[in-house]
C-alpha cells in the first residue's frame, strides 16, 4: 500500500510537470489522492470536476503512477471523484456517474 503523502507528491509533482488543459473555460483541479485497494492497485483522484480531464491527460498520469510506484506489471485502476459540494446540480446530473475510471490493461 502507497501512503496518502507519497501519492500527493506524486501526482502534485506530475500536475506541475504537465499540467491538465483547460475545458470549457475550467481548469480541472486535483485536490488529493489516495489508495482504497490493493488487488488490484485502485487510487481514487478527488477533483473539481471529473469529467474535465481529457483521456489522454488520465494516461499521462497513469503513466507518471507506472514510474513512480512498485506497480509497472500490474493492472492499475484510477478513479476520479468529485469532492462532495463541488458537483453541479441541474437536470443532467442525473446522467453523469459518479466517477470517471481509467483501468491499465
Amino acid at each position: 500500500r502507497i501512503s496518502t503523502g507519497r501519492l500527493n507528491r506524486i501526482v502534485r509533482a506530475a500536475v506541475v510537470a504537465n499540467p491538465p488543459p483547460f475545458r470549457k473555460n475550467r481548469r480541472p483541479k486535483i485536490f488529493y489522492a489516495t489508495q482504497v485497494d490493493t488487488f488490484p492497485p485502485t487510487i481514487v483522484l478527488k477533483c473539481n470536476h471529473p469529467q474535465l480531464f481529457s483521456p489522454s491527460w488520465k494516461r499521462y498520469l497513469l503513466g507518471v503512477f507506472r514510474e513512480e510506484l512498485p506497480f509497472r506489471e500490474v493492472p492499475i485502476k484510477i478513479l476520479m471523484r468529485a469532492r462532495q459540494g463541488d458537483e453541479e446540480t441541474g437536470p443532467a446530473l442525473h446522467e453523469r456517474p459518479g466517477a470517471d475510471m481509467v483501468e491499465s490493461d
